[in-house]
């Protein structure tokens, strides 16, 4: 048996057929056809296409938000019923569900569709440590994204729950490995909500955090009600955020709501290779949200080392060939500040003036010993971190012995407490961790427990040998044992740099920064002979660079008869040209 009709779609009437039994459908016209998900996913597109600038200035006034606020994809406006709609989909980004909203009124589910989690298909892939913040309702979503937007947390990601008792064990799977934040509203559902949804994630093994809304704070008051009362406050936006933050709270579970055991979650493998994996902060040194180490004896170069990163990473430059991804960086100088400026002097020298600018703003340094292994002073990091505005991409723990003291290198339980705070500062400010680190007497392992060693996942090794430093790979989790890198001491002013061997001095990264942007806009390749027309550099001075680019595996070489034409390798294709 079929249907017949006329979808908003459709250009002719009586060119719909749906069949009753199955819900396939097909327009004669147009030539469209599918199921539910696919008829929904047509008409979402009309309406979004439907919500022009006249109808967006109404949510907004509607709302109190700004204009920009909630040009959203998945946003529409339906002229049939005069009401804005929402378009939800699940994790693999089908419709599921378009909701409705009339002012004034609650928006309310397309009849027959599941409920489902608002911007879902966000969190299929994203990565391990990402935060997460989970509202009630399109508006909250709207709300906290903007107010998330003004304070540089772009990166964040937010899910909506249609209401707070609506959230269902499923959704879990995929928070799972995730900085997990609750916003629900200060009323009796939201906090009946609130402790559903921590028995559910807490079955799932996910420890996540609730809004504990003040005392002061008005019933039925929801984070909406907050980004817009601050506002009109005249209250800075990073004061809002951080105001939120202090809010949030873990959640005790009822005797009667405990797992009786930690929750498992299943994947299949073709969830497990759809997964985005990790990138690099340095390519081929440095995983994104990683924690690495670098070890070795008293003097052997580690602090040198750090230093170089430390200034590459802030400054936006290559590391010895190696691409990054720039920002800001956090430097705990636990051994004290003596000698650091004339170091850092030192490793700025060979950068342009506008990197070295670029550099002293983004490198901060705290010269006080916290208690990694405490809690309390973890919290005390982040909230120091926080105030900053950005967070860091790269943070550096110098040294380990003096990042914990009071506690015992050789203790497994201490490491593993330390393990703990170290992996915390990580996944919240959703930062690389670099660990320095001494060796036993004879240099032949890292000092203390091995608990350390398998919690890495990078371990380097520096030996420092008539002037030349050595960086080897003890320890690489997820990707292919590089060689190693071999770099020489040079003076500088009152300190010593770090250099490439063979590197051709300090204009060496400015010069395969150049060169690389060149092969970026050329995918096809180039000569030498072009290169050396479009660079200005000398020919010999030029070969040399290309020959350390080849050697990073930054730069492939293809003899094209008489002719070698270069281009960049596919792994090295990234932003290098900004």
């Amino acid at each position: 048996m079929q249907w017949v009709g006329r979808a908003v779609f459709s250009k002719g009437r009586d060119k719909f057929y749906v069949n009753s039994e199955t819900g396939l459908w097909i327009d004669h016209q147009t030539g469209d056809k599918g199921n539910t998900a696919g008829f929904l996913g047509l008409i979402a597109e009309l309406y979004n296409a439907s919500l022009d600038e006249t109808h967006a200035r109404e949510l907004a006034r509607r709302l109190r938000m700004p204009c920009s606020a909630v040009r959203r994809p998945d946003i529409g406006y339906d002229p049939s019923t005069e009401s804005f709609t929402f378009t939800y989909r699940d994790r693999y980004g089908k419709v599921v569900d378009i909701r409705r909203r009339q002012f004034p009124g609650k928006p309310l589910s397309t009849k027959g569709c599941q409920v489902g989690l608002w911007k879902a298909e966000t969190l299929r892939k994203a990565k391990q440590r990402s935060r997460v913040w989970i509202v009630e309702g399109e508006s909250d979503w709207l709300a906290w994204r903007w107010l998330l937007g003004r304070v540089g947390c772009k990166h964040d990601l937010i899910v909506a729950v249609p209401g707070a008792s609506t959230f269902k064990d499923h959704w879990a799977q995929d928070l799972a490995r995730k900085d997990v934040r609750c916003l629900f509203d200060n009323d009796s559902a939201g906090r009946d909500g609130a402790k559903r949804a921590n028995r559910i994630l807490s079955a799932a093994g996910i420890r996540a955090r609730f809004m504990m809304w003040d005392e002061k704070s008005d019933d039925k008051r929801d984070i909406r009600d907050f980004v817009l009362n601050s506002e009109e406050r005249g209250i800075p936006v990073r004061e809002s955020y951080e105001a939120v933050c202090k809010q949030l709270r873990h959640l005790e579970l009822d005797p009667e709501d405990m797992p009786s055991r930690k929750g498992f979650r299943l994947q299949t493998a073709n969830e497990i290779m759809q997964e985005e994996p990790p990138g690099f902060l340095v390519d081929l040194l440095l995983p994104e949200q990683s924690v690495a180490a670098v070890v070795g004896q008293p003097s052997s170069g580690k602090s040198l080392f750090a230093h170089a990163l430390a200034v590459g990473v802030a400054a936006g430059t290559l590391f010895f060939g190696r691409e990054l991804r720039s920002g800001n960086v956090l430097v705990v100088a636990a051994e004290g500040k003596g000698g650091l400026s004339s170091r850092l002097k030192a490793a700025m020298n060979s950068l342009s003036p506008k990197e070295r600018a670029r550099a002293g703003r983004r490198l901060f340094i705290m010269d006080e010993a916290p208690r990694i292994h405490d809690a309390s002073d973890v919290d005390h990091i982040l909230h120091a971190v926080r105030r900053l505005g950005k967070p860091p991409v790269l943070l550096v723990l110098d040294t380990l012995a003096r990042c914990m003291p009071g506690g015992d290198e050789n203790s497994s339980q201490d490491m593993g407490m330390f393990i703990a705070g170290v992996d915390r500062l990580a996944r919240e400010l959703r930062c690389s961790v670099l660990i320095l680190h001494h060796t036993t007497k004879d240099g032949s392992i890292e000092r203390g427990s091995s608990a350390l060693r398998g919690a890495l996942d990078v371990l380097l090794r520096s030996r420092l040998k008539d002037g030349f430093l050595t960086i080897t790979f003890d320890k690489c989790r997820d990707f292919e044992t590089p060689k190693p890198l071999s770099l020489k001491l040079e003076p500088c002013d009152e300190s010593v740099r770090l250099a490439g061997v063979g590197d051709g001095g300090p204009g060496e990264a400015v010069r395969q920064l150049r060169i690389l942007t060149i092969l970026k806009s050329n995918p096809e390749g180039v000569t030498v002979q072009r290169l050396q027309r479009k660079s200005g550099y000398p020919r010999r001075t030029l070969e040399r660079t290309l020959t350390l680019l080849r050697k990073n595996r930054h730069v492939l070489r293809k003899q094209v008869g008489p002719t070698a034409r270069y281009r960049l390798a596919p792994a090295s294709i990234s932003d290098s040209s900004e």
